[in-house]
């Protein structure tokens, strides 16, 4: 595999993928170490006892080995079941905010990542009336240091404040050199740029309210010399997006993954859960200390919070209504002439 990646490489000097490989290679033979894996589940458990809605099922040690492991007997409903779900009288939205605090909890306080959370490890099953949440297949973990752990938790914030510097010194930590398109990637949102001189062809495609006006029909009525202007200008923001994964530490790739993964669950919910304001909450939540100090800052960053509710909010029903009058294209006409 190895050999094919370098032949890629060579092929499309951009292709640059080999210490994912490297990363991937390690975790997949300890998944198949099925007494580590009975060990990452005691840990987990161990690690995350103070959520009372989370369960990861009991390991029957006198049953299981290196190459056999047998734990306790799981009927639950899968996570992606929407359906199921509320047929059983469970709250999707409660569902899916229990969900994202399991996952922001390894991520910003235990930094013992489960690697592989897609909808056929999680189950749901009623617990008094109340969701709990069953985490299964614990093989495939990234453990991340507390230097990238509270690294994470603080570009998180820093996002939330719309703090530059505070991204930049978190993404140096992390090893990402464009600390902007990093940061873009995790949240999933735009940020604006720091100064009025770092402007790409996203920012030059967004105004204060939004998108501005600029659609296919006026893309084509330009000029040449300014149609391959902008066709220069997108593919070298897609170049630089490239680079920025490309020089991703793998073990920030992988969690990136796990990021992804979970917003997808939310998103296939549609309970309206804002994640990003959900794991917000939990990245912040070690870092002020109690007193009147510590709590007029966490009200502060309540205050952040909802502003970025409304402005996110603002820009979305601007994007719709700028498709819906043909002011900007639908994802279905991104493609330019």
């Amino acid at each position: 595999m190895e050999t094919v990646l370098d032949v890629t490489q060579i092929i499309h000097p951009k292709f640059a993928f080999k210490g994912i490989l490297k990363e991937l290679r390690g975790n997949l033979q300890a998944e198949l170490d099925f007494e580590a894996e009975a060990a990452n589940s005691v840990r987990c458990a161990e690690e995350l006892s103070r959520l009372p809605y989370l369960h990861v099922p009991r390991v029957v040690r006198g049953c299981s080995s290196g190459r056999i492991l047998t734990t306790e007997y799981i009927d639950g409903i899968k996570i992606s079941d929407t359906e199921a779900i509320e047929a059983a009288g469970l709250n999707i939205t409660d569902v899916d905010t229990k969900l994202l605090r399991i996952f922001s909890e390894q991520l910003f306080h235990t930094g013992f990542v489960h690697a592989d959370p897609h909808p056929g490890n999680i189950m749901i099953r009623a617990r008094k009336g109340k969701c709990q949440v069953v985490v299964l297949d614990h093989g495939l973990y990234e453990e991340m240091g507390d230097k990238e752990r509270k690294a994470l938790a603080g570009l998180w914030v820093a996002i939330v404040e719309g703090d530059h510097e505070g991204m930049a010194r978190c993404g140096k930590e992390l090893n990402v050199e464009d600390y902007r398109l990093f940061a873009m990637a995790v949240s999933q949102r735009y940020i604006a740029p720091g100064k009025e001189e770092d402007q790409d062809a996203l920012t030059k495609m967004m105004g204060s309210k939004g998108p501005k006006a600029f659609n296919r029909k006026q893309f084509n009525a330009l000029p040449e010399e300014e149609k391959k202007e902008i066709r220069a200008a997108i593919m070298k923001f897609h170049d630089r997006m490239f680079d920025t994964f490309q020089k991703m530490p793998p073990k920030i790739v992988l969690v990136m993954r796990n990021l992804n993964t979970i917003r997808s669950i939310v998103t296939l919910h549609k309970s309206g859960v804002d994640r990003f304001r959900a794991m917000a909450r939990v990245a912040v939540s070690g870092r002020f200390s109690g007193g009147l100090r510590g709590t007029m800052a966490r009200v502060m960053f309540e205050v952040r919070l909802a502003w970025d509710a409304c402005k996110m909010a603002a820009i979305g029903v601007g994007m719709n209504i700028a498709v819906r009058l043909g002011i900007v294209p639908s994802f279905k006409d991104l493609e330019l002439d």
